[in-house]
């Protein structure tokens, strides 16, 4: 049995592991020092359709483990043998998921193992959920001894928290994929989002916010937060995100606001609006909280960018039409479209009736706020 210093570090490793995904194989490959195994790794297996993913492996070829997932795991005579096992959480040997004889009468010491010279296995099963069971698994070539009692005991201390810490890890990378999905969503909005705490610091931004924040002209990113660029308008801004955030945590009932902020480059101001965001789901253990306001920012002077393709697809226009229509998306007049679409003015006249006909619009005032509300006007990135 190894010491306590050391199932202690094997402990901390594992749930280094479950925040990141990355330290798995720091993991394995301190495990398979302490218990000399040649190769270790996380098995997926999906117990009815026998499909096996190696999740995590060191000590193997990288090029094995492709041939494995592609064609050997259906060959796995131990995954196939040790099925009925997997009701338990009982650490498996060699001898107790089949004999030595009759793994080396099949085809899988040849066909498999010879990958990796290996003949013992030490495993343990850290995951079940519905069908799909998740092996850790030590491998020594024959000419080694077999894993014993001490290998056997220290699996068994570990595996209550490889259980654990496998269910952080599916959770957290469920959790990892919302947010992601949830800023792919934000970046394809055609204005500026960002998420302030409410001392203002700038916690998150989509792709819009950081352009705008990025020139520097009428908001920025400073010492203490985000700032206005003029200071009479930087004191009612922070007031809005104070008073927002104190909605947020029930403690005010102010909706927040909106104004415009003046720019140094004497553009168009820029059109904000502050509202606040519950506290549910924000608090943590710790106190305080997360995102405390929302701020949706647009800059007047970024022409809309009109998806050709969206706008085809979804009101039946041609190319052509798709293109025009996105030049008017853009607040230029039929005049101008034509002059840059290098068109008379009676070929767009004409194509802007028909896009008012697939459109079921009379006016182009209409087609417009048509338009700039339907999907084809947000971002692509």
């Amino acid at each position: 049995m190894c010491g306590e210093g050391t199932l202690l570090d094997l402990i901390g490793l594992i749930y280094d592991a479950a925040a990141n995904p990355d330290l798995w194989s720091v993991f394995l490959e301190r495990f398979a020092d302490v218990v000399s195994g040649a190769c270790t790794q996380i098995i997926l297996i999906n117990v009815f359709s026998q499909k096996c993913n190696l999740a995590a492996s060191v000590c193997s070829d990288p090029s094995f483990e492709k041939q494995y997932n592609d064609h050997y795991a259906e060959l796995d005579y131990w995954g196939i043998q040790g099925k009925p096992l997997c009701q338990t959480r009982n650490v498996l040997t060699s001898h107790t998921i089949c004999p030595d004889e009759d793994l080396a009468k099949s085809a899988f010491p040849n066909d498999v193992l010879r990958h990796t010279n290996a003949f013992h296995i030490l495993a343990t099963i850290v995951l079940r959920e519905d069908s799909l069971v998740g092996f850790l698994t030590s491998l020594r070539p024959k000419s080694a001894p077999a894993f014993g009692e001490s290998e056997t005991s220290l699996l068994k201390t570990l595996t209550p928290h490889l259980h654990r810490a496998l269910q952080l890890h599916g959770k957290i990378s469920r959790v990892q994929a919302d947010l992601a999905a949830q800023t792919d969503v934000f970046n394809h909005l055609p204005f500026g989002v960002i998420m302030v705490n409410e001392k203002a610091e700038v916690l998150q931004t989509n792709t819009s916010a950081e352009a705008l924040i990025h020139q520097q002209d009428g908001l920025r990113i400073g010492p203490k937060g985000l700032y206005a660029a003029r200071p009479q308008e930087n004191i009612v801004l922070r007031q809005f995100i104070r008073n927002a955030a104190m909605t947020g945590v029930r403690r005010g009932r102010h909706p927040g606001g909106t104004l415009s902020l003046s720019r140094p480059s004497h553009r168009r101001p820029l059109a904000v609006m502050v509202v606040p965001l519950s506290s549910r789901g924000n608090a943590n253990f710790l106190g305080g909280l997360r995102a405390a306001a929302a701020i949706f920012v647009n800059d007047p002077e970024t022409e809309p960018e009109g998806n050709e393709e969206a706008l085809g697809r979804l009101y039946g226009l041609t190319p052509a039409e798709a293109r025009l229509a996105t030049i008017l998306m853009q607040g230029k007049s039929l005049q101008e479209a034509a002059e840059k679409l290098e068109l008379s003015f009676h070929t767009v006249r004409n194509q802007l009736k028909m896009i008012l006909e697939k459109t079921g619009t009379h006016r182009q005032g209409e087609l417009l706020r048509l338009l700039l509300t339907s999907p084809a006007s947000l971002r692509t990135v």
